[in-house]
């Protein structure tokens, strides 16, 4: 870096070579705003220096227009009682209501005491962000008797750390996460959503006692360090743990209850886990009632596990609404303790288990006809008009949109091959009396051909899941785009990117390392980076869908649970294995209806699902 030996040879800056009777007689007229030793700045990679020893009192306008007087360090250094005598002279008498003491080596009680007597001055600032100046008890002390308003530093002494007169500007500052000490005092809520340091830890005896604390995204133990310091501190508020990775926090949480001083007012929230709103100790008889449902199930494979976890599911209890409290049916909690499930309860509870046995997967929303909820299932032959089972009145059959839950499963199981994504709906499989997986693991064209008409998602990314081809993704990119005017491609890549966050984290974890940054609030993305990164989804995504798991695939994985989990050998195990699988193929015809396309030319019939799953000797024939 070129070194210029003195500013005052650069007439833009306009600076003042003066001696200390220059100063003296015409202080009134110089407005010194800013003292500093060695003052010097950098212009256009040149270091500019505004004083030396030869010319020790320099005055200068500085970068942002305040006049500083710029001394030499060595001059000082062997002058100091006659310059400090200036120094004084200046804080006495100057006319302007604001003074700098911009290093450490001129901030003390002198100084202080003589700006405390100016009445003109109501503004201080003391040392700079590099040689940091903290504000003792005595300099506020000073600085206070007179009209000052406002004490800029950038450190405050121990003994001031918890003085919060508004004039300490320091202690205006943000003490924990963006609350100040006036909001930690009045704010009847908060949200911290970052990790407490042991200052913010600190500083929580001012936060009001009596309020809600929101805690996200910090780590386990940082959890316990926020609950037990609070509860230090008398805290009589509700506390509100928000649980992303409930398997972590259920380990940390059950190997470190005593050191909880109590439970009281402590509740459990997850954005992630939809329903899930509880006190903790709700939140622990439950979890451990949901730990030891998937017990028999750990040293399992992943597609043993997810067969252990579906029965348990499916056949928990039979399809209920509670018209009266739709809760209890769709809790988690509650439905652990009634009679009630529907398929929003179903899908959280195989959620829930699969999480615990450490299988991805997501809730899934869909809409479905109902309008023909009401007809009998052995009637074959539709009726225009049917009887309301809930109503008794008749009325026309008729399209009717529904809402429906699903999951959606990643699954990877090398021993049997599998290694896909899979749509799950345990509702449409409750049957108490028989083992049915129709609906068990769905690949796409599957999920397609269900007895029910799906509506086509135009708000998320789901459709993108459906495709046999690139060409197709992108067909279906380009249809999202049409239909949201207001959303951009970034837009899709992110909700992309949230879903594979769950269900597939390690292609998250590649995508965001490939384009770094590309997680960041503000990502600038190109041309490019939008054509690359989608062909990477694409092609990823074709590698995962219609994944069929064939039947004798199914077959040795229903052989496996009876005989592990069930404990069936021998002729009673074949037995009851190929009643399954029987009954299942005649299930899977009537869910799964043989379906045919007609060409555009209306001349060749096109057989789109003529497989039967649960027809293995037909399979291994190569039959329809």
């Amino acid at each position: 870096m070129e070194k210029i030996a003195l500013g005052y040879k650069l007439d833009f800056l306009n600076p003042k070579i003066l001696t200390i009777a220059e100063i003296k007689e015409h202080l009134s007229e110089l407005e010194i705003e800013e003292i500093s030793i060695d003052s010097c700045a950098l212009i256009k990679d040149t270091k500019v220096i505004y004083s030396d020893y030869e010319h020790p009192l320099v005055l200068v306008s500085a970068v942002f227009g305040s006049k500083v007087l710029s001394i030499d360090s060595k001059y000082y250094q062997e002058h100091k009682e006659e310059i400090d005598d200036l120094i004084e002279f200046i804080c006495r008498y100057k006319k302007g209501e604001f003074i700098a003491l911009a290093d450490s080596m001129i901030v003390n009680d002198r100084f202080c005491e003589a700006i405390g007597n100016n009445l003109n001055i109501e503004r201080v600032r003391i040392g700079n962000r590099d040689d940091v100046a903290p504000l003792t008890l005595n300099e506020y002390n000073s600085l206070k008797k007179g009209n000052v308003e406002e004490i800029r530093s950038y450190e405050v002494s121990k003994e001031l750390k918890d003085n919060f007169d508004p004039i300490i500007l320091h202690n205006r500052r943000e003490l924990i996460g963006y609350y100040p000490y006036t909001m930690l005092q009045s704010n009847d809520s908060f949200y911290f959503n970052n990790p407490l340091n042991d200052e913010e830890l600190y500083y929580l005896k001012y936060i009001n006692k009596k309020a809600k604390i929101d805690l996200k995204s910090l780590d386990n133990n940082n959890y316990f360090k926020v609950i037990r310091r609070l509860k230090e501190l008398d805290f009589k508020g509700e506390i509100y743990l928000y649980v992303d990775n409930k398997n972590d926090f259920n380990n940390y949480l059950l190997n470190h209850l005593e050191e909880l001083p109590d439970t009281q007012n402590i509740f459990i929230k997850s954005n992630k886990h939809l329903g899930l709103d509880c006190d903790i100790l709700t939140y622990i008889k439950n979890e451990r009632r949901l730990m030891e449902m998937v017990l028999p199930a750990m040293n399992l494979s992943p597609f043993e596990k997810y067969l252990f976890a579906y029965n348990k599911v499916k056949q928990f209890k039979k399809y209920k609404e509670n018209n009266e409290d739709k809760a209890n049916s769709r809790n988690l909690y509650q439905l652990l303790d009634n009679d009630y499930i529907v398929c929003v309860g179903f899908s959280r509870l195989l959620g829930d288990l699969l999480e615990k046995l450490g299988i991805p997967s997501l809730d899934y929303s869909v809409g479905v006809n109902v309008g023909f909820d009401d007809v009998p299932d052995d009637i074959v032959i539709l009726p225009e008009k049917i009887v309301s089972s809930k109503t008794g009145k008749e009325h026309e059959v008729m399209i009717e949109r529904g809402d429906h839950a699903r999951r959606e499963v990643h699954l990877v199981d090398p021993k049997y091959g599998i290694d896909g994504y899979f749509i799950a709906d345990p509702t449409w499989d409750n049957d108490m009396e028989h083992d049915t997986y129709s609906y068990a693991l769905m690949t796409q064209d599957e999920y397609n051909g269900t007895r029910r008409s799906n509506y086509f998602n135009c708000y998320g990314v789901d459709e993108l899941f459906f495709v046999h081809s690139l060409e197709e993704f992108y067909a279906k990119i380009n249809i999202l785009l049409d239909k949201n005017k207001n959303k951009k491609e970034a837009d899709i890549i992110r909700e992309l990117l949230d879903k594979f966050e769950t269900l597939d984290n390690e292609f998250y974890q590649e995508i965001i390392s490939k384009y770094s940054g590309i997680r960041d609030y503000g990502f600038n993305y190109s041309k490019a980076d939008i054509q690359n990164i989608f062909l990477d989804i694409g092609e990823h995504i074709l590698t995962k869908v219609n994944k069929v798991v064939s039947g004798r695939t199914l077959k040795e994985g229903i052989t496996a649970y009876y005989h592990i989990v069930l404990g069936l050998e021998g002729e009673e195990l074949e037995q009851r294995v190929n009643e399954t699988m029987a009954y299942n193929k005649q299930i899977y015809r009537k869910n799964f209806p043989v379906r045919y396309k007609v060409d555009k030319n209306e001349e060749k019939t096109v057989l789109l699902n003529g497989v039967n799953k649960f027809d293995v000797e037909g399979e291994e024939m190569g039959l329809k």
